[in-house]
């Protein structure tokens, strides 16, 4: 499976992959991690390269695929079902920065103490984290809003006309096609539905050690709460700090990141 061009979502991602992979393949920031695959999938098309992939964070949007750790996640077309993609396992990029060695390799402190740090993030923030997973898993219950046609369902046909156009019959397809369409809404963002999926999410989230921390939590949200503590100046100086550090010891670094070795590994495969 050659690759030969690695689509990314931010800025981060291309400076930190683009020495790690060292131009094979070409990593290039675009778009965001919901347009990445439509981008991919439309330039294999127009293009005729099938060598375009792309890779995301997980974020809010996906849980960790816990039985394969170390490993991205594999993202195929859902009709065709080819592979045009990878997520990592992690949150996000930021947290493969916040890994307790390289941290405490890269800010000159013990390893125990950032360690120490992050539980307590896992615990003062886990609220917040399943609110934020609640919000997430639930978003993605929305259907496109395409699925409420401009016609009724059982037309088919660019030129096709309802038997029965009037006021009453136009009505009645308008007030059935909304209900149906947000009925489905309405219950997955009902309270007690938001409240047992809170509750889940504060339940699956409790009492983590910290690379479940790292897999499940926001490293945002974590550099924030680390930077104060570590007396940092700020968490994007702090993101800073750790990124330079990577990118000057590649090396130190893939050897912290198993999963980075691994997805070099599928990318030059």
């Amino acid at each position: 499976m050659p690759v030969n061009l690695l689509y990314v979502e931010g800025e981060l991602d291309e400076q930190l992959l683009t020495p790690f992979l060292a131009g094979s393949p070409v990593v290039q920031r675009r778009g965001t991690k919901y347009g990445l695959q439509g981008i991919v999938v439309r330039e294999r098309e127009v293009n005729k390269n099938e060598t375009i992939f792309f890779l995301r964070d997980r974020d809010f949007d996906f849980e960790p695929h816990e039985a394969t750790p170390n490993l991205p996640t594999p993202i195929n077309t859902p009709r065709s079902n080819v592979l045009v993609g990878w997520r990592w396992f992690r949150h996000c990029i930021e947290c493969y920065l916040l890994e307790p060695a390289l941290a405490a390799a890269a800010l000159e402190r013990r390893q125990e103490e950032l360690e120490a740090i992050l539980r307590e993030a896992g615990r003062q923030l886990a609220d917040y984290q399943a609110a934020r997973w609640t919000v997430g898993l639930t978003r993605w219950r929305l259907p496109p809003s395409k699925q409420l046609e401009t016609h009724p369902a059982d037309l088919h046909g660019e030129f096709a006309l309802p038997p029965d156009t009037s006021e009453a019959a136009s009505w009645n397809w308008i007030s059935t096609s909304a209900r149906e369409f947000i009925q489905p809404v309405m219950a997955v963002f009902a309270e007690e539905a938001l409240r047992l999926t809170f509750k889940h999410y504060k339940t699956r989230l409790a009492g983590l050690d910290v690379s479940a921390i790292l897999a499940w939590f926001s490293g945002k949200d974590l550099l924030t709460f680390l930077a104060p503590r570590i007396g940092a100046e700020s968490p994007g100086h702090l993101r800073n700090q750790l990124r330079n550090w990577v990118l000057s010891h590649p090396g130190d670094a893939l050897a912290y990141l198993p999963e980075w070795s691994a997805l070099k590994q599928l990318l030059t495969q």
